[in-house]
């Protein structure tokens, strides 16, 4: 489903560099897929519980230009601390 985007990844990937290539090593490396991040230039990549550890090692080898980070999704939401 993230590959079939056809409103704004065609037009914008062309315009943050590596975007191919990291979905390329992603994909192989066992993510679902990638995406472009709001705005770009960050590039979003989910992967299923237990392969974000590959998928991260993978482009770090393969793009050690970039910035790669593991984050996990927070399940909570937004909360406030006033009672």
């Amino acid at each position: 489903m993230m590959a079939a985007d056809l409103f704004h990844q065609p037009y914008r990937k062309r315009l943050v560099p590596y975007f191919e290539l990291i979905q390329e090593k992603a994909v192989e490396s066992g993510a679902f897929g990638v995406a472009l991040s709001g705005a770009g230039p960050s590039v979003l990549c989910l992967a299923k519980p237990g392969m974000a550890d590959a998928v991260t090692e993978r482009l770090r080898q393969e793009l050690n230009q970039l910035e790669v980070y593991s984050l996990k999704i927070d399940r909570q939401g937004c909360r406030t601390s006033i009672q």
